[in-house]
């Protein structure tokens, strides 16, 4: 008889697989909402600007994160 191993349980990691996409998508869309919503209140159209750009930035740099983590988790982690 063999004894059992404990597989360690990753269920951030898990999340993040199965809802990367949409947590970038919608972070992404908070960013440029803020810069939106900051030139609507009189800070200039710069902010909106910069919202959405910063939000483009945003979304990349999450989608990436999402997978780095994808080939860490498929090199690394049982099947």
């Amino acid at each position: 008889m063999q004894p059992e191993i404990d597989v360690p349980s990753y269920p951030a990691v898990r999340l993040l697989l199965r809802y990367g996409n949409a947590i970038a998508a919608a972070a992404a869309l908070l960013v440029a909402a803020c810069g939106i919503w900051a030139a609507l209140r009189g800070w200039g159209w710069g902010f909106a600007l910069f919202g959405i750009l910063l939000g483009l930035l945003v979304y990349v740099l999450l989608r990436s994160y999402r997978e780095v983590v994808a080939i860490v988790t498929d090199a690394l982690l049982p099947q």
